[in-house]
């Protein structure tokens, strides 16, 4: 593991995530609708993204929406090539190219 992949990174949606767990159940999910368009699906935690980062310095990401978690992983020093079915949805964390599944061959080793 090289220095870059060990040092701490700037995750935005998981601390307001922390900052809501002491709030009442209405307000956190009411916040997590709200969340899930500028963010992800799922609240990366930096276990994730060390693990993510551990597997190696290159990572092909399908269904990327606005490029969140390409831009923690690049926190890390992960090059991400980051693909979704709409990719311009805004706001923009890192370029997500346009592309389904067929886009994977691409990047097949096989």
């Amino acid at each position: 593991m090289t220095s870059a992949q060990s040092r701490c990174i700037q995750n935005p949606y998981l601390d307001l995530f922390t900052l809501l767990a002491d709030q009442p159940d209405d307000l956190r999910r009411a916040a997590r609708k709200k969340l899930i368009w500028p963010f992800a699906w799922a609240v990366p935690t930096s276990e994730a993204i060390q693990a993510i980062a551990e597997l190696g310095d290159r990572v092909v990401e399908m269904g990327a929406g606005t490029g969140y978690w390409a831009w923690l992983l690049s926190q890390k020093s992960v090059a991400v090539t980051a693909y979704d079915q709409a990719p311009d949805q805004p706001p923009r964390w890192l370029p997500v190219l346009p592309g389904g599944p067929k886009a994977l061959s691409d990047h097949s080793s096989a």
